[in-house]
């Protein structure tokens, strides 16, 4: 599906969807689907500790070892690009990681 993603920046990710529409997943709201799912609807930002709020800002979630290799974003419902290759799935947490993003690795 790598070939699908059109643009990887540091708000979000750009792509084709499998009806050929060009969709948007915006890396701030996964981060906060991320906050609410690890630690409740009343939980901010400011309650993480400063490592967290400034540098481990997860919007997902990977496995490597699983067929097809997959990175998951934390969209409603999750948007799951899976690859063909180890290249294209390193290809896209490289990006997501230029983009000072984070997954969690679930390998």
């Amino acid at each position: 599906m790598m070939n699908n993603i059109q643009n990887v920046s540091g708000i979000g990710i750009e792509y084709v969807d499998d009806e050929g529409n060009l969709k948007f997943i915006d890396f701030h709201a996964c981060y906060r689907s991320y906050l609410k799912m690890h630690y409740g609807d009343e939980f901010t930002e400011m309650d993480l500790p400063e490592f967290e709020r400034t540098s481990y800002k997860c919007v997902g979630q990977r496995d490597l070892f699983t067929n097809p290799p997959y990175i998951e974003l934390f969209t409603d419902p999750p948007t799951r690009f899976e690859f063909s290759s180890k290249d294209g799935f390193y290809e896209l947490q490289r990006q997501i990681h230029k983009a000072r993003w984070r997954t969690m690795d679930l390998s």
